[in-house]
């Protein structure tokens, strides 16, 4: 599992627990790859004395930020094992739910939950929807829920498509290549619950600005990919 982390000192030692009492139960190997994306505060220290007693548990450190997409790609890059997953290090959507996902992952299939019960605030459910308008347009991905932080995918969906986003569509970009590629989608409902580290920091125009803007990117690249074969 790869999780991307900036400045999440206040819950990244739940965070850890939590994928220690998840995957530890899990009749398979796991691993923990918390990539670290330039925090200016003490995540990477406490993450690091976590890790000391914890070989399951890799950290990665990026010089500057670099954004979510270019973390988890660093993660997704020095995976080990065949099965990837992917989550928020605010546990927005608990890591509990991560066995049902692995349960329906396959060769050929990338599983996505979807938020049950989810009411954001108005400003965010008018941006969400749009979101979504644009990536069915833009990507003709017709998913309910494709921020959903939590996402269980076969590695080789990522040696065969190379994302390049370095920002939040990095989601979108992930499920337009499992299209392409011909592999299933699958959605499977998941609870969320308050973010451990409170309000997101996100800010909702700004982040709005740029994800249009990523997606317009993903689509020219697909436009050309397409064109070349």
């Amino acid at each position: 599992m790869v999780v991307a982390v900036c400045d999440e000192g206040r819950c990244v030692e739940r965070l850890v627990d939590s994928a220690e009492s998840v995957l530890g139960h899990l009749e398979c190997d796991f691993e923990l790859l918390a990539v670290d994306d330039g925090s200016s505060d003490n995540t990477r220290a406490i993450l690091e004395d976590l890790a000391s007693s914890r070989p399951w548990l890799k950290v990665i450190a990026l010089g500057s930020r670099s954004g979510k997409g270019r973390a988890l790609r660093e993660g997704f890059e020095r995976a080990q094992y065949g099965t990837l997953a992917f989550a928020d290090a605010d546990l927005e959507v608990p890591l509990s739910e991560l066995p049902a996902l692995l349960k329906r992952a396959g060769d050929r299939r990338i599983v996505v939950g979807v938020r049950a019960d989810r009411r954001p605030r108005p400003v965010r459910r008018v941006l969400s929807a749009g979101y979504r308008m644009l990536v069915r347009v833009l990507l003709g991905i017709d998913a309910s829920d494709v921020g959903c932080p939590l996402k269980v995918f076969p590695a080789d969906l990522v040696r065969r498509s190379r994302p390049v986003t370095d920002g939040w569509v990095i989601d979108a970009e992930l499920l337009a290549a499992a299209m392409d590629l011909g592999y299933e989608i699958e959605e499977v409902p998941v609870s969320w619950a308050a973010r451990l580290n409170g309000v997101s920091r996100v800010r909702p125009v700004r982040a709005a600005v740029g994800s249009v803007a990523g997606l317009l990117r993903i689509a020219l690249r697909r436009r050309k990919e397409r064109s070349v074969d």
